[in-house]
């Protein structure tokens, strides 16, 4: 007699439902990770109810044994690799949003084995598109290629997984289109506008309004920004500890950001490897935190250089707020980020670009150069070039 072949491991077999004298119960075989078949059961008050038990059971052996099959649905494994990927909590929150809005509306009812290719690369256009919807009575503008290319990459991920598991034979997502970012020339302030910036600066914060006195911070927020080219995270992170007076030196070591299940927090490293750094910078920025110093004689436990007016940790999103009244009156177009390409372009111009992006943080000189350097007009070679002529 041919003996039974073996269940697939992460099947179960037939179920068997039997009322009890106080219940039914519902049972089954089924093939666990190490190819051992054991029987699973599970109680209700009634037939159905004893079998829902039973195949939530089921449910929860394949996912505590991170058991993932062609037939596993793509929401499922999301859910499972967004808790298991060891990644910052920032960046959590950005691939829980790309997760969310994109992918598993419009994929997490496919099985893995139902993704190919083209379904895959028909999502990233679809994503590219731009469209626009009302949230809470607002009119709201999804979608674009930017968006697209960051659900590509966070899909990829997720396939990534997959793969590794054996359970679909490829990552399909090498075989899309890579959306195509349109990006702008970069533009860079010239050193001039950054000075009529803080006169302006200067007079606003000099001004009167009704109610709380306006923040004179905003004057020596912008010193440090365009002496040193900080991103404001790791600006509003800076300690006195990592002020180094004699040697006009900061040690940029961590960022402030807000973590959607944690709040706002200081991580102890900035946003990446790279962007951990010591950095040299001129007279007129140690000025500026000697002046942060007497005006805040009184050093709260946190130690924070910028800190809120009860010492504490100060919220991005109320340092922008003070940003946008502060330049309002002529320079709207100047965020945080335009200084951070005004510092970049400066030091491309007299350092080279190595030096732009050690002082910015980046990983590699082509971000640096493709985002924050203002590119040449005219490059003067003709003297070199000179050499392939004899006189």
């Amino acid at each position: 007699m041919t003996p039974r072949p073996p269940l697939p491991v992460g099947h179960h077999g037939k179920i068997s439902v039997k009322q009890g004298t106080a219940s039914w119960v519902a049972h089954t075989r089924y093939r666990d990770n190490d190819g051992v078949t054991r029987v699973v059961q599970a109680r209700g008050r009634t037939k159905t109810a004893a079998t829902d038990a039973l195949m939530g059971k089921l449910d929860d052996r394949r996912v505590t044994g991170d058991q993932i099959t062609p037939d596993t649905r793509l929401s499922e494994l999301c859910e499972l690799w967004v808790t298991t990927h060891d990644v910052a909590a920032g960046s959590r929150d950005t691939y829980r949003a790309a997760l969310d809005r994109h992918i598993i509306p419009r994929l997490g009812s496919l099985r893995l084995r139902e993704i190919t290719a083209s379904r895959a690369d028909a999502f990233i256009r679809g994503v590219a598109e731009k469209r626009t919807i009302t949230v809470d009575g607002r009119t709201v503008q999804v979608g674009g290629p930017t968006v697209a290319k960051q659900a590509r990459t966070v899909l990829s991920m997720v396939l990534g997984m997959a793969a590794r598991y054996d359970a679909v034979p490829a990552n399909v997502v090498g075989s899309t289109t890579v959306p195509k970012v349109r990006r702008s020339p970069v533009q860079a302030m010239p050193p001039e506008d950054v000075h009529a910036l803080r006169e302006h600066l200067k007079t606003w914060a000099a001004g009167k309004q009704s109610g709380p006195r306006r923040n004179p911070a905003v004057v020596d927020l912008l010193d440090v920004l365009a002496g040193t080219g900080l991103r404001p995270g790791e600006l509003l992170a800076l300690r006195w500890q990592d002020v180094d007076f004699k040697a006009s030196t900061l040690t940029v070591d961590g960022t402030v950001k807000r973590v959607k299940d944690t709040g706002l927090i200081r991580q102890d490293y900035p946003k990446s490897e790279r962007s951990q750094r010591t950095v040299t910078v001129p007279t007129f920025v140690m000025d500026a935190l000697r002046h942060r110093r007497s005006e805040s004689p009184n050093v709260f436990p946190a130690g924070l250089v910028f800190p809120n007016r009860d010492g504490g940790l100060w919220e991005p999103s109320n340092v922008e707020r003070l940003w946008r009244a502060a330049r309002a009156g002529g320079f709207e177009h100047v965020t945080f980020r335009a200084l951070r390409k005004a510092v970049a372009t400066l030091l491309e111009r007299e350092l080279g670009m190595a030096a732009a992006q050690e002082q910015l943080g980046h990983s590699s000189p082509d971000v640096t150069r493709r985002h924050y350097v203002q590119r040449r007009d005219v490059v003067d070679v003709s003297s070199p070039l000179r050499a392939m002529r004899s006189s």
